[in-house]
């Protein structure tokens, strides 16, 4: 019947539309929650340089804090190749 088609095609599309707006929406948290990941780990690293005794806004404050980045970087390195056999 020409009305199940019409029915068929619009429930199709409604599902296409909900699955595109929920894409997006996820997208918006996944970036999100890397944003705050980023500024979560960059607050901790500059406190951690500060403790170790390097004025904030120095060229060693800023060393430190780079080092410190590649630490971890190195360390979620090391994690994933153990993760992988």
């Amino acid at each position: 019947m020409p009305g199940d088609t019409e029915r068929y095609r619009m429930r199709g599309l409604i599902a296409l539309l909900c699955c595109a707006v929920s894409g997006a929406f996820w997208w918006v948290v996944f970036t999100e929650t890397e944003q705050t990941v980023a500024r979560q780990v960059d607050y901790e690293d500059a406190t951690l340089c500060t403790k170790f005794g390097f004025a904030v806004s120095t060229a060693k404050h800023d060393a430190c804090k780079m080092d410190l980045l590649d630490l971890r970087h190195r360390h979620a390195d090391l994690i994933r190749q153990a993760s992988f056999p």
